[in-house]
Parts: structure tokens; C-alpha cells; sequence
């Protein structure tokens, strides 16, 4: 008895007094939340750069502090988040009373604040993607709030309490009860620090049955209305308070046993102040966070033939450059998932897909049906909505593929003048593929053994009739589809950015055979920007797939300069000069300016945002009875955009001429920033 006594009484002290002093603040914006009258003080850290961002809504332990939780939100914040905090109702110099009831309205009132048109600008929030959780009583609230809302699609709880297994005990052990009273009697006298409402006191919890009234405080109740979110549970291995083997394990064993969708769990070395290791627990949430660039599963539709996909889609507000990546065969649908998520986390847009006949995909599998699903997910990405769904920029869309997918990729590209840039990693070469298999046995021998699994009736591939190595061989693949032979479709890819890449102990598609003899033979044909890379891996790449998305981040980041990404640049500054400033037109502003696109005018900041670039707009215009706008001279590189032009005015029918000079930074399809200088006028 005596044992559990000290056990629960270094609970509660450590519930009540570790949280005063945590984290040290990092320049956070003072907020007040009004909860029906009821203000609530709290701070937001706001993260630097351009763009919106995912936003934390991060939980303090109880009574809390005023100051940072477990320095996390700094921690957040500097690496591309928004993270709020407050303090609950009742407690420091907060409105109000404490209780439970009370803290899952304020987290209620804060979910509310966030979605206000006016904070959405104000502090860069993506409304797409927010995030709850908390740290001790915080963990706790947050898993309980979470299981009642089902608009809160990602959770995580730092050595979160367990309410319901808290009060079971205190309900069953007298001698704990008799000096947790006693513990909260003192306290209740502390009114700076806590001010309690009915049922805010741990025996008032136990007399009014809140716990039975409202089941979801008992987190293992909760598992089932759990399970479909992603969670995160974080722990100390020498937390004796909340301790893995009574509260975080059987939690985690609940959500298993209910088949959660995304559960993951991480335990540090120490106690439940986690004073050694904040930064280790901040990395691990950051992690957490990063790791799921929001992905969703996806349907195609070609020709009535549907195909199940994988849409990955980066932090921000968009729009994003595209990547369609085409995965080898045969690899199920998860594999290599590593490359597209850090694509991904680099701030591209990726679509991967399983080809018809395979997996889950309806059709029949042939090489040709490849190519038509390639097509399909053109379509795919291009449908209005789709693009506002998953915030693609559609002037800069990027194919590539790895194995089979990277020699399709390179066939599509030949066959579509329209594609301006592709990668291959390890592309088969399907002529030199059929080359090999006529003239090694050994290879014969061990496709056609691997074929047949397969393509059994019983096996995972649904191959279209007639479709086989062997019709191929006695067609020809030239009569069958000519650009399959890569050497071959070399003039046709040409005129393309390329990038080769792959691995030096790649006995299947190797760099000397396969990736060398296409990469000169595409400098034979004149080819200007063709490059290849190499890793030290084999066909699997499964060591070096970090280094291979560093290789081709790098290379999309040339391709920016492609001429069709440089040309679609201009004309979306000549339709500013003739729409915007030449009419007036505010109907088509959004279309062109970033929600945070900044105007400076003779180098000073004149605006910071649409909505004041707007209202700017307005006013410039009044005094003019006409303004025309002519461009004389525009230049482009990269993603920046100069124009020489001249103003022609009419002002109490006098006609003035004014030339000016503007640059232009464009990012994501948009333009970021406007330069104007007026060097002289004229009349």
C-alpha cells in the first residue's frame, strides 16, 4: 500500500510542478482566444519563409506554464512549422475555470481561431494540415479530443495521462486518494497558478462520475474511434508516472488490436520531465511530422479501366512542380515509397500508380497499356479539379520512373514531344532487354521461370492475350512499338533534359551495357542536356535511394530553366501588365499573385499580400481617366522575370508618358514579388 502511496504521489508532483519552467521562448506572438467570453492567453510561433505552413496546436501538461512546452515549439517552428500554445481555462492568466470539460472546449476555441480567415493570413496557416498534441495532461486531452472529432486526423501525445487508469486507481487505493486530497487542497489555494470549477478537483471527478459520463477521458476506451487517425505516442523508459508498462504499452496494444491505420510508438531514455532529452524528442516528433508528406490513396479512370494510385503531396500552400514516378516490375505498390516521400518532402508533388493488370489496377498488362496508363495519369493531373485538390503547378510536371518504369518513361517521352524532361534510374532498355534474352540462356531460362509465376492464373499479374516476350521476338519490337528500342528513339529524345542514373553493382541494367551506350549515343545525336549519375548500389537500390532523389532534386532544379517553363514565365508577367495593370482587372489577381506576394515600389515594401496589393491597386487607378500599359523589352532566366515599359496616362485629358522598369521573382506557378522602378518621367 505504502508503495503506491509514494508511486502516485511523485505522479502528481511531477503532473503539477514539472510543467511551471519548461522551454525557453523563441520571439512568439502573443495571442488572446475568446471562448464565448471567456479569454484565453497563449503565443504562436510563427515559421519564416514564404508560403503557408502546417500548424500545431501543441498542449500543455497541467496546470502548465507560460512559457514554452519542452522547448518544442521553437524546435517546430525552426524547422517549417506553426506551433500554438495557450493556457487552459483557470489556469495562469487565463479566463475562466479549470476542468476537464472546460480544457476540451478551449482546445475547441483554439481549433476555431485558427480557421478564422484573418489568422489564416496572419500567421501563414495551411488550413490542410493541422496537427494536435500535447505533452502529460496535454497528451491525454489531445487523445481525447481527437477521438471526438473526427476533423483531427493526426495526433500525438508526449508520456500522455491516462485519466480513466488514473482515476481507477485512485478509486481503489485509499491511502493514495486521502493524499492526492490532500495535494489538491493546497493547491487549490494557489489561485496564480490554477482556479478550479465544478468537478476540476480530482474528488469531485471521482463523485460527479466524470469519467463514466464521458468514457473517451479513458484513452484505451477510446481505440476504436482512434484507429483510422495517425498517431504518434512518445514515452520515458524511466517515467515512473506515466510508465510505458501501465499507461503508453497498453494504449498502443489497444489501437493494434483495433487495427489502427498509423500508429507508431517511441520511447527515449528518461524520466517524465524528459530533461535530458528535449531536443531528441522534438527531432522525433519532426520526424513524425515529415515523414507523412500528406499522401492519399487515388482511383484513375482510363477508358473505364481503373487504376489505384498513390498521391504525395508536399507541406505549403502550393501549387507544386509535379512528379509522376513509374515504379519497376513487378514491385508492389509500397516499394520504394522512400524515394517518393522524400521527393515529396523536397516540395514536389508525386503521383505513382499501379500499371493495369497489376495488383489492384482492373486491365490487362502489356507494354503498350503502359504507355496508355502513362497518358492517363497526364489526364489525371490536368482535370481542374485535381489540380486545386492537390495544388499542382501544370507548367512544370517532370516524368521519370525507376527499372521498367524508367525505360517507359524514356518510350513516353519519345512518343510525346510535349514532354520536355525525364529521368530513368536503371531503365531496362526493353529492345536490349529482348536482345539478351535470345542470346543468353541462362537469362532465358530464369525470366521465363520467373514469368510464369507471375503471370499464372493464379498469380498477381493479369497479362493481356497474346502478349509475350516471344510475341514480341516474332513481331519485332520495331512493329510493335519502335520507340521501346531507346537507342533507337535517341533523335526523338534529343531535344529533351535527361538525366541517366545507375549503380555501379547493377549486374541487371548495368552502367557499361545499358546506361553508358545510351547516354553516348544521345550525345551523338546532338543531345544538349543529357546527364548521368551513378550510385554504389545494385539493382534494388535499396542503400542509396536518399543519394539518388539528392541527384535528381538537383537535376530538376536545372530544368527549371528549361525554355517552356522560361517562356510560360512571360507570358504570365505580359498577362499581368495587360489584365492587371493595363485594365484594372482584380478578378484575375489571385490567379497570378501568391497569397503572400510582396510589391515593392522604388525598393521600399508597399504591399505584403493580395488582399492590400488589391486594395493598392484601387486607389493608384483613381485619378487616372485612362491607363495603358506597353511592353518594350522583356527578359528571362530562371525563375526571375524583367521588363522595360512604358505607362501612357490620360489625367484631365492630359497625356502622360512614363517609362519604368519591373521585376518579377516567380515560384510555384506564381508570382512571389514585384520590383518597380521610375527612373524619369516624360511628357
Amino acid at each position: 500500500m505504502k508503495s503506491h502511496s509514494i508511486f502516485f504521489k511523485s505522479v502528481l508532483f511531477s503532473l503539477i510542478f514539472f510543467t511551471f519552467s519548461f522551454g525557453q521562448e523563441s520571439n512568439p506572438t502573443e495571442i488572446t482566444i475568446d471562448r464565448n467570453g471567456i479569454l484565453l492567453q497563449g503565443k504562436i510561433y510563427v515559421s519564416k519563409g514564404k508560403g503557408k505552413f502546417s500548424t500545431i496546436i501543441l498542449l500543455h501538461g497541467f496546470p502548465g506554464g507560460e512559457g514554452d512546452v519542452l522547448g518544442i515549439g521553437k524546435k517546430l517552428s525552426e524547422a517549417g512549422m506553426n506551433v500554438l500554445s495557450f493556457n487552459y481555462s483557470g489556469t495562469h492568466k487565463s479566463d475562466g475555470k479549470f476542468n476537464f470539460d472546460n480544457s476540451q472546449k478551449d482546445i475547441k476555441a483554439v481549433y476555431d481561431f485558427i480557421h478564422r480567415s484573418e489568422n489564416i493570413t496572419q500567421f501563414k496557416i495551411d488550413t490542410t494540415r493541422i496537427i494536435l498534441g500535447g505533452y502529460s495532461y496535454g497528451g491525454g486531452m489531445a487523445l481525447t479530443y481527437a477521438a471526438n472529432h473526427p476533423e483531427i486526423k493526426e495526433v500525438f501525445s508526449i508520456a500522455g495521462n491516462d485519466h480513466g487508469a488514473f482515476m481507477r486507481e485512485y478509486n481503489r487505493n485509499s491511502q493514495m486518494r486521502k493524499e492526492i486530497d490532500q495535494m489538491f487542497d493546497e493547491l487549490k489555494n494557489r489561485t496564480e497558478v490554477v482556479r478550479f470549477g465544478p468537478g476540476g478537483m480530482v474528488k469531485e471527478i471521482a463523485e460527479m462520475k466524470i469519467i463514466e459520463l464521458h468514457p473517451t477521458y479513458d484513452l484505451r476506451y477510446c481505440a476504436p474511434l482512434l484507429a483510422e487517425k495517425r498517431i504518434l505516442l512518445i514515452g520515458g523508459w524511466d517515467d515512473p508516472n506515466v510508465s510505458f508498462e501501465n499507461i503508453v504499452l497498453p494504449l498502443y496494444r489497444a489501437l493494434i488490436k483495433e487495427n489502427a491505420k498509423s500508429v507508431k510508438i517511441v520511447g527515449v531514455s528518461d524520466n517524465h520531465s524528459f530533461k535530458n532529452t528535449r531536443a531528441e524528442v522534438a527531432q522525433r516528433l519532426i520526424e513524425w511530422i515529415k515523414e507523412e508528406s500528406t499522401s492519399s490513396d487515388i482511383t484513375m479512370n482510363r477508358n473505364g479501366v481503373l487504376l489505384n494510385g498513390k498521391f504525395f503531396i508536399p507541406e505549403g500552400s502550393g501549387p507544386f512542380p509535379m512528379v509522376i514516378f513509374l515504379k519497376g516490375f513487378y514491385e508492389p505498390q509500397d516499394d520504394y515509397l522512400d524515394m517518393r516521400k522524400l521527393l515529396s518532402q523536397a516540395g514536389f508533388a508525386v503521383l505513382t500508380f499501379q500499371y493495369s493488370g497489376t495488383d489492384q489496377s482492373q486491365g490487362e498488362f502489356s507494354f503498350k497499356n503502359t504507355q496508355n496508363d502513362i497518358q492517363a495519369a497526364f489526364k489525371f493531373i490536368h482535370q481542374p479539379d485535381n489540380i486545386v485538390k492537390y495544388k499542382i503547378d501544370t507548367t512544370r510536371i517532370q516524368l521519370g520512373g525507376l527499372s521498367y518504369g524508367g525505360s517507359m518513361a524514356l518510350t513516353y517521352a519519345a512518343d510525346h514531344p510535349e514532354i520536355k524532361s525525364v529521368f530513368s534510374i536503371a531503365g531496362t532498355g526493353h529492345a536490349d532487354f529482348i536482345r539478351d534474352y535470345k542470346n543468353n540462356p541462362d537469362m532465358k531460362q530464369w525470366f521465363d521461370k520467373w514469368w510464369e509465376g507471375l503471370a499464372a492464373p493464379e498469380g498477381p499479374i493479369r497479362v493481356e492475350d497474346g502478349f509475350s516476350i516471344e510475341m514480341l521476338i516474332d513481331m519485332g519490337i520495331e512493329n510493335y512499338l519502335p520507340t521501346l528500342d531507346l537507342r533507337k528513339s535517341a533523335p526523338l529524345l534529343a531535344q529533351k533534359s535527361i538525366l541517366l542514373i545507375g549503380g555501379w553493382d547493377d549486374t541487371r541494367t548495368s552502367v557499361d551495357n545499358r546506361i553508358l551506350p545510351l547516354y553516348r549515343i544521345l550525345k551523338n545525336e546532338g543531345a544538349q542536356n543529357v546527364e548521368i549519375a551513378a550510385v554504389h548500389d545494385n539493382h534494388s537500390f535499396k542503400n542509396s535511394y536518399q543519394e539518388i532523389v539528392e541527384i535528381i532534386i538537383e537535376w530538376l532544379s536545372t530544368v527549371s530553366n528549361h525554355p517552356s517553363i522560361i517562356e510560360n514565365n512571360k507570358r504570365m508577367v505580359r498577362h499581368f501588365f495587360k489584365d492587371v495593370v493595363g485594365q484594372g482587372n482584380i478578378n484575375v489577381v489571385n490567379a497570378l499573385l501568391a497569397p503572400d506576394c510582396r510589391y515593392f515600389d522604388a525598393g521600399k515594401i508597399t504591399t505584403k499580400n493580395v488582399p492590400e496589393f488589391i486594395d493598392y491597386l484601387k486607389k493608384a487607378r483613381l485619378p487616372f481617366d485612362s491607363l495603358g500599359v506597353k511592353i518594350d523589352n522583356i527578359i528571362a532566366e530562371g525563375n526571375r522575370v524583367a521588363v522595360r515599359y512604358t505607362y501612357r496616362s490620360v489625367i484631365a485629358d492630359e497625356l502622360i508618358v512614363v517609362p519604368a522598369m519591373a521585376d518579377f521573382l516567380i515560384e510555384g506557378g506564381k508570382i512571389i514579388e514585384m520590383w518597380r522602378y521610375v527612373p524619369a518621367m516624360s511628357q
